[in-house]
């Protein structure tokens, strides 16, 4: 077999929408979602939707989005690969493997420091993806919510984009992994019938978001407020839906930090996280550009404690980190007494804080690989504190999340 792999349009290419219908065995679900990407979403690069070949007979096809997402406490462009799709007669024949190389390849050109994927734990996890994000969820007894009331809240319209971005980053900014939304109406409007997505309108602008879903449930994907005025509203919003909808509890699936969380458990309501089945991974093509995006928490971190550099062996790079004079210097090298071994599959799990310096501490591989002094394990303490990762990913996926 002879893989080629070149760059094919989702909305003008009939062998992308041949291939992936037949390959999820539904018409027009993830061959709608990436034609409206294609047409609407500013970040799409043609050049990073990649089809393979072999003797012109398509075999896959995978695409590769930029985004930002928001990383130890800084954001990051990444790429989120969906759908990546192989047929099924050709798995386990380096199809999809060429995929993930040459768009590792043309990310890496574009300054893209890695990639977030949904599903296929085995393969990805043997191309160095980990799982790093979780599944919250507040389950909320609808007489624990105040008094409904609907007052000013209406349905998402064109003025709202410019502004709920940043209502967003606002609320969910103590949780790693949420994306940076652009102002263009497929992030934020629901992209399947029984989906919606509201805002409460206060002097003419929003000041808190709702999307939710009425499928048999009710269940909310994601929200936002600006202030705690704009919590209660939306608690009470909530208990209005709820009503309509003759739903006895609900499902908010916002991460403990979120602001809603905090009100709904001051509440009584029952906070829960799973690992999202290990299915939501991110792999690290970029290890030194990543840390030099996100250099504030490495330099901040070493500060805490002692000052002193770490290396890290991960994915296969090695790596030196180290205050300088002007500022966080990244290198290569080994510094003894200070160096870190990361367990293949574990790089992106470290980096959300899925995974934690008590997990490294806990794992006998890093034991013994690491080496590690008593101030070598304090940085090492300092770098990787656990933290509550999600990725509310945009509205646009739920066509192919139905």
């Amino acid at each position: 077999m002879t893989i080629e792999i070149v760059p094919a349009s989702p909305g003008r290419d009939p062998r992308v929408r041949e291939l992936l219908d037949h390959a999820f065995e539904r018409a027009d679900q993830e061959s709608r979602l990436v034609a409206r990407l294609e047409a609407e979403h500013p970040a799409f690069d043609p050049e990073l939707a990649l089809l393979a070949l072999d003797g012109g007979r398509p075999l896959g096809w995978a695409l590769f989005l930029p985004r930002q997402l928001r990383l130890r406490g800084s954001w990051v462009t990444m790429a989120v690969s969906s759908p990546f799709v192989v047929r099924a007669e050709a798995r386990g024949s380096g199809v999809g493997r060429a995929l993930l190389e040459r768009g590792r390849e043309l990310c890496l050109a574009r300054g893209v420091r890695g990639a977030v994927v949904l599903g296929g734990r085995a393969f990805f996890g043997r191309q160095g993806y980990a799982p790093a994000f979780r599944l919250h969820a507040v389950q909320v007894r609808t007489e624990d919510l105040p008094a409904p009331s609907a007052e000013g809240w209406r349905s998402l319209a064109a003025q709202d984009l410019n502004w709920l971005p940043g209502l967003l980053e606002r609320s969910y900014r103590g949780a790693p992994g949420y994306e940076r939304r652009a102002p263009a109406a497929l992030d934020w409007e629901s992209a399947i019938p029984t989906g919606h997505c509201h805002v409460l309108e206060r002097d003419g602008l929003p000041v808190a978001q709702l999307r939710f879903r009425t499928d048999g449930s009710f269940n909310v994907r994601e929200c936002a407020a600006a202030d705690a005025d704009a919590v209660e509203s939306l608690l009470r919003y909530l208990r209005f839906q709820a009503e309509a909808h003759n739903a006895g509890g609900l499902d908010v699936h916002v991460p403990p930090p979120h602001p809603v969380a905090r009100a709904l458990f001051h509440r009584g309501a029952l906070a829960c996280s799973s690992a999202f089945g290990d299915e939501a991974q991110l792999g690290v093509f970029d290890w030194a550009g990543l840390v030099r995006d996100t250099a504030d928490s490495w330099s901040s971190g070493l500060r805490s404690a002692d000052g002193g550099p770490l290396s890290i062996a991960v994915d296969g790079q090695e790596l030196r980190v180290a205050i300088g004079a002007e500022g966080l210097e990244v290198s290569t090298g080994r510094e003894p007494g200070s160096h870190l071994h990361v367990p293949n599959g574990w790089g992106g799990s470290l980096v959300t804080g899925h995974r934690s310096e008590r997990d490294l501490a806990d794992n006998p591989e890093v034991l013994a690989r690491s080496e590690l002094d008593h101030r070598g394990w304090a940085r090492v303490r300092a770098l990787f504190a656990p933290a509550e990762p999600c990725w509310p990913y945009a509205p646009i996926f739920e066509i192919a999340d139905t």
